[in-house]
């Protein structure tokens, strides 16, 4: 245990040094958002759910311990250790400077995530700042008007750009992912995003199709959708983020450069050989409360520091440019839908948040049901 917690604590401060140095940006930049600028290392956050979940035989039913205060044993199937909350602030603790007013334009808002770097339109399109109340336009549109509403902001200000910058653009699901807060009923901090709404739109299409495009939904996580409809819309500025860079360890692990977690190479039940051959001895899914231990009891590559991924963490290593499956083929073993430590605390604890590799999207399932692991550390 004291080897895992620093080895996080070395990965949040180094986190959150490269996010304080993001988050000081010269606003008059000319970044298009691409180009040449240097894509941001070390972005991923904590998913900030703090409440851990012991099962209860009497009702039979997954209960919510607020503060974490039952005892959490490993291997044990009713008080699991290894879940979300056991790991709080890993990667690093999510961290904003909400609603700055900009010194020069001062009807221009923004709020700034300082472990990414990114900035973000302190109100959803349509709406003003500081507290978004109330409305100036319209508040939903469809994915091609969502994309075009962000890059004019670029030419506001008589072309010096909204709160000073150039390279607004609509947000990519990895990067709108990173406001989520799996911590509250509705997934995101309103004191720090007010009036946010459901659905909003992302720049992100849906692989193999002109049609759909992805967006988040903050009542239920990542959906695909017909960009014919119409959602809410938030837009973001500053460097994008480090996405697909990974290294192969040659020891069983994967390294993602970009967020700087390693990675079980082999998910559980497979060899660890050059395709990830299936082990007929052990079974390639488990329940919730195994999947928890076999990652607290996992020794490899040298490390004993190993955990099943929080949602935040596992969803990172969707690529919503694939389909079936919608991984990296760095990883060579497609199964298709796998376990986080993340419970779907918004409605019913008796499910966990997965994801579903053939697309990328987000399922919550009764941790009772077998579904694969792959760990991290």
């Amino acid at each position: 245990m004291v080897k895992k917690i620093l080895f996080y604590i070395f990965i949040t401060l180094s986190a959150l040094t490269l996010g304080a140095c993001g988050s000081n940006n010269n606003n008059n930049s000319s970044s298009s958002g691409g180009g040449n600028v240097t894509p941001t290392s070390l972005w991923l956050t904590d998913t900030a759910q703090t409440q851990c979940f012991y099962y209860d035989g009497a009702v039979t039913a997954w209960v919510e311990d607020t503060t974490c205060a039952e005892s959490y044993i490993e291997g044990d199937a009713d008080y699991p250790t290894g879940q979300d909350a056991h790991y709080s602030d890993i990667p690093a603790a999510p961290s904003f400077n909400a609603m700055q007013q900009d010194s020069v334009y001062t009807n221009d808002y923004t709020t700034t995530d300082n472990v990414s770097g990114l900035i973000w339109k302190g109100c959803n399109e349509g709406r003003t700042p500081p507290g978004c109340g109330s409305t100036t336009g319209t508040l939903t549109m469809d994915w091609q008007a969502a994309g075009t509403a962000c890059s004019d902001l670029n030419s506001t200000n008589t072309g010096a750009g909204y709160a000073n910058r150039t390279d607004w653009r609509l947000p990519s699901v990895q990067e709108l992912h990173t406001i989520v807060n799996y911590g509250n009923y509705v997934y995101i901090d309103a004191l720090i995003f007010p009036i946010s709404g459901t659905d909003t739109w992302t720049a992100t299409e849906a692989d193999g199709t002109s049609t759909y495009a992805w967006s988040v939904n903050f009542n239920g996580g990542l959906r695909s959708r017909l960009k014919t409809n119409t959602f809410g819309v938030r837009c973001v500025a500053g460097t994008p983020l480090i996405r697909g860079d990974y290294t192969d360890n040659s020891n069983g692990t994967i390294t993602d450069n970009g967020t700087g977690l390693i990675w079980q190479r082999c998910s559980m039940g497979l060899n660890n050989d050059s395709t990830c051959t299936d082990d007929a001895l052990v079974a390639d899914s488990d329940t919730w409360a195994n999947a928890l231990a076999y990652c607290e009891g996992l020794s490899l590559a040298g490390g004993s520091d190993w955990r099943l991924p929080n949602f935040k963490e596992l969803l990172s290593l969707a690529d919503h440019g694939r389909s079936s499956p919608a991984i990296d083929p760095v990883f060579p073993d497609p199964l298709w839908e796998y376990f986080s430590s993340t419970s779907q605390y918004i409605s019913n604890p008796d499910n966990a948040l997965n994801v579903y590799f053939s697309t990328g999207q987000m399922t919550a399932r009764n941790k009772s049901a077998p579904y694969a692991v792959r760990c991290v550390r």
